[in-house]
C-alpha cells in the first residue's frame, strides 16, 4: 500500500504570537479596515513584555480598549 501522506510532504505552519498581525490576518466585518494607531502602538508595547504579569492597557474613551483586550488574551 502506498503511504500518500510521505508524498505530500510535511507542512510547518508558524504559530502567531504578535496580536497586530494576528489582527490583520482576522477576516474583518464591513466597517472594520484596520487597527487605531494607538492600539496598534498600545499591543506593540503589551507584546514587548507580554512575559510579566498583571499588565494595564490604557486607552483614551472610544479608543477601542475591548478588541486590544481581546487580542492580548491568552
Amino acid at each position: 500500500m502506498v503511504d500518500l501522506d510521505r508524498l505530500r510532504g510535511k507542512s510547518h505552519k508558524v504559530k502567531l504570537v504578535d496580536p497586530v498581525e494576528i489582527f490583520r490576518r482576522l477576516p474583518k466585518p464591513p466597517g472594520i479596515n484596520d487597527l487605531y494607531t494607538s492600539q496598534a502602538e498600545v499591543l506593540q508595547k503589551w507584546y514587548e513584555h507580554r512575559a510579566k504579569r498583571d499588565t494595564v492597557l490604557k486607552l483614551h474613551t472610544g479608543g477601542g480598549k475591548t478588541l486590544v483586550g481581546q487580542l492580548d488574551s491568552p
